[in-house]
C-alpha cells in the first residue's frame, strides 16, 4: 500500500455528497488556509499555545476576519466528516505526493484543511467555535473529540508531514513536537540512515493515532503498515516478519504480538501507559498490560505528543536494559517488573460525567481529609490538588504557570452554581437548601477556613443564592438585577475559562483519588478504593494495580495515573527499594 500511495501523483478524497453547510466549511478553509499554516507553525516555534476562548479576537490575533455563525457551522459539518475518524485514511493522506479533497468544481488542497485544524487546536478557537455552534444548535453532543474531529484531522496533516521528511513543508517546526515523550528525539524527522527499531516506530504510530477506529480490529495495526514500511526503509530498519498483516490470526493474538515487538524492542515501558481503563476496553482475551487500541475514546495519555519544550514525565526512571523474552503463552502472559508502592487508594473523586453534573462531593471529602500541606511537594494541599487535575501542565510548560488557584476557586463555583439552579428547577429553595447543607455536612467550611481566599464557604454560597434568586431575600442581601447577574456570571466565567480548557485535556475518564501514602493521583475512572497505585521502574507514568489470586505481587493493570509529587524520578533519586511485581 505504501508503494501505491506515495507512487500516485495526486490522491483525491470524497468527503460525502456535497451539500450547502459542508461546502461552506471547505469555503472558509480555503480562505484561512494559508493565514492558519503560518500561524500555526507561529505558535510551534513559540512553544506555546494561544488561549483564544472567543472568536471576538480572531482579526486582531491573527489577521482572520471574524467567522459568521454559519461559517463556523461549516467548519463544523466539516470536521464531523467520519472520515477523519478511519485509520486507512491515514497512509492515504500521509504517504501521498499530492492530496485534493473535491470541493465543488474543484479540488481543495488536503494540507488547508490539515493545517486548519492545527491552528484552530493550537489557538484554542477549535474550543470557541464548537461551543458557539452547540449553543446556537441548542446540542449538547458538539462536542471537540468524538464527534468534532478536529484533532483527528490535525494528526493526519501531522503524521503526513513526518513521512514528507525533508520534502515537508513543516521540517523547520516538525522537530519542535515530541511525539513519544522524548524517546529517541533523532528519529522525529525522517531522515536517512538514523537506525532505530521497528517496535519504536510503530509506538510513535500508535501513540499518534489513538482514537481512530477500523470494522476489523486487527487494521488498527494493519491500516499503518504503509506507513511502517515506510519510515522503516527510511531509516534502514528491518521489519519482522511477524509484525507483516496476516488476518488467519485473532485481534488478541496480533495486538499481543504488538505488545511483546514494542516492549523488547523500543527500550521503554511507555506502552503499559497506555492501556485504557476497563470500562473502555473493547478486545478480549487480553492481558490486563497489553492495550488493545480500541476506537473507543479514552483520556490523553500522559505521554501523548506535546511540544518539545514541556517537561517529560519520568516517574520511573529509565530502563538500564530491553526486555527479553516475555512470555505469551496459552494460559496468558505475565509480565515481570520491579516497582514501589505509593499506598492504597483511600478515596476517589466524582467521575467526568458528574463532575459533568457539577457533582463536586467527591472533591470535597478529598480536600476535607487532607492537611494544610501536601508532604511530597509541601506545597498548600489545594494547590497540589488542582495541579493533580490538570497533571500540572498548561500545555507550555511543566510545572503549569498560567492557571492559579482563585481560577480553580471559580470554576468549582460555576459548578455549584450550575448545580443550585439544576436543584433549583427541580425542588425550589427547600432543595438549594439541602445541598448546601450537605456540603457542609461533608467539611466544606472547614476546608474554606484553610484556604479562605481560594475556597467558599457555605456561607458565602447562601449569600451567591440570594443574589441569584434561588434563596429568599433578607434585610441586607438582595436580589441583583438581570443585567448584575449576568455581568457577575461573566466575570466568574472568564476566571474561569482557562482551568476548564486545562482540564479539557485532563479530566475525562479520569477521577481523582488519596492514596493511604498520602498521594494525589489521577487515573482511571475504573479506580476504585483498595487499588494500589505503583511507580515501575523503567515506566515514564504510575500505575493503577488491583491485587488478583492470593499470590503476593500479582495484580492487574488498571491504567496510568498522575500522582503529583513523584512524577520527575524521585522514588528513583531517593533511592528506594524496589519491588517484584507480575502483571496479568
Amino acid at each position: 500500500m505504501d508503494r501505491i500511495y506515495s507512487g500516485a501523483s495526486m490522491v483525491l478524497i470524497w468527503l460525502g455528497k456535497p451539500f450547502a453547510k459542508l461546502q461552506l466549511g471547505l469555503e472558509v478553509v480555503d480562505r484561512i488556509g494559508e493565514r492558519a499554516t503560518r500561524e500555526a507553525k507561529r505558535i510551534i516555534f513559540n512553544q506555546r499555545y494561544d488561549f483564544s476562548l472567543s472568536m471576538g479576537d480572531m482579526k486582531s490575533n491573527y489577521g482572520i476576519e471574524l467567522f459568521t455563525l454559519e461559517e463556523a457551522d461549516g467548519l463544523v459539518t466539516l470536521f464531523e466528516s467520519s472520515w477523519f475518524s478511519r485509520i486507512w485514511v491515514i497512509q492515504e493522506v500521509a504517504l501521498a505526493k499530492e492530496v485534493g479533497v473535491f470541493y465543488g468544481d474543484g479540488i481543495l488542497p488536503y494540507d488547508k484543511i490539515g493545517a486548519t485544524a492545527v491552528f484552530l487546536h493550537l489557538t484554542g478557537l477549535s474550543i470557541a467555535v464548537v461551543t458557539e455552534v452547540g449553543l446556537a444548535r441548542d446540542d449538547d453532543a458538539v462536542d471537540t473529540g468524538d464527534v468534532v474531529l478536529i484533532h483527528q484531522a490535525e494528526r493526519i496533516q501531522l503524521l503526513r508531514e513526518w513521512c514528507r521528511g525533508e520534502r515537508g513543508d513543516w521540517l523547520d517546526v516538525l522537530p519542535l513536537i515530541d511525539f513519544s515523550a522524548g524517546i529517541e528525539d533523532d528519529q522525529l524527522i525522517n531522515r536517512p540512515g538514523k537506525g532505530g527499531s521497528a517496535g519504536l516506530i510503530l509506538l510513535k504510530l500508535l501513540l499518534w493515532t489513538i482514537g481512530f477506529g477500523a470494522t476489523d480490529q486487527r487494521d488498527v495495526i494493519y491500516g499503518l503498515w504503509g506507513i511502517l514500511q515506510h519510515m522503516a526503509d527510511a531509516q534502514g530498519v528491518d521489519m519482522p516478519k511477524h509484525l507483516r498483516p496476516n488476518y488467519d490470526i485473532t485481534a488478541a493474538e496480533l495486538l499481543g504480538t504488538v505488545a511483546k515487538e514494542i516492549l523488547e524492542t523500543s527500550g521503554t515501558l511507555m506502552l503499559l501507559t497506555l492501556v485504557k481503563g476497563p470500562s473502555r476496553r473493547q478486545t478480549q482475551g487480553l492481558p490486563s498490560w497489553v492495550p488493545d487500541f480500541s476506537p473507543i475514546l479514552d483520556s490523553h495519555p500522559l505521554c501523548g505528543s506535546k511540544f518539545k519544550s514541556v517537561t517529560k514525565v519520568n516517574a520511573g526512571g529509565h530502563m538500564t536494559g530491553m526486555l527479553d523474552h516475555l512470555s505469551l503463552g496459552a494460559e496468558g502472559a505475565t509480565l515481570h517488573l520491579k516497582g514501589v508502592s505509593l499506598g492504597t487508594v483511600e478515596l476517589v473523586g466524582g467521575s467526568s460525567t458528574e463532575m459533568k453534573d457539577a457533582k463536586v462531593e467527591g472533591w470535597i471529602n478529598i480536600l476535607s481529609r487532607m492537611s494544610q500541606v501536601y508532604p511530597p511537594t509541601a506545597q498548600p494541599s489545594l494547590e497540589a490538588f488542582w495541579r493533580t487535575l490538570i497533571h500540572d501542565d498548561d500545555f507550555s510548560s511543566r510545572p503549569a504557570k498560567l492557571p492559579q488557584s482563585e481560577n480553580f476557586r471559580d470554576l468549582i463555583l460555576m459548578l455549584m452554581v450550575k448545580r443550585f439552579l439544576r436543584v433549583f428547577e427541580a425542588g425550589g429553595n427547600d432543595a438549594v437548601t439541602e445541598l448546601i447543607q450537605s456540603w457542609k455536612h461533608l467539611g466544606l467550611d472547614n476546608v474554606a477556613e484553610r484556604y479562605p481566599n481560594h475556597i467558599y464557604g457555605t456561607g458565602f454560597l447562601q449569600s451567591c443564592c440570594r443574589s441569584i434568586g434561588l434563596l429568599p431575600e433578607t434585610e441586607t442581601e438582595h436580589l441583583l438585577s438581570p443585567e448584575e447577574i449576568e455581568a457577575w456570571k461573566q466575570s466568574r466565567r472568564a476566571s474561569a475559562a482557562v482551568f476548564e480548557l486545562l482540564l479539557g485535556g485532563t479530566v475525562f475518564w479520569r477521577r481523582i483519588a488519596l492514596t493511604s501514602g498520602g498521594y494525589l493521583a489521577h487515573g482511571s475512572e475504573s479506580l476504585s478504593t483498595g487499588d494500589e497505585v505503583w511507580v515501575v521502574s523503567g515506566c515514564p507514568s504510575p500505575l493503577v494495580l488491583r491485587k488478583t489470586g492470593s499470590e503476593k505481587g500479582r495484580y492487574c493493570l488498571i491504567s496510568e495515573a498522575y500522582v503529583h509529587g513523584a512524577m520527575n524520578g524521585e522514588m528513583v533519586a531517593n533511592g528506594v527499594e524496589w519491588q517484584d511485581i507480575a502483571l496479568v
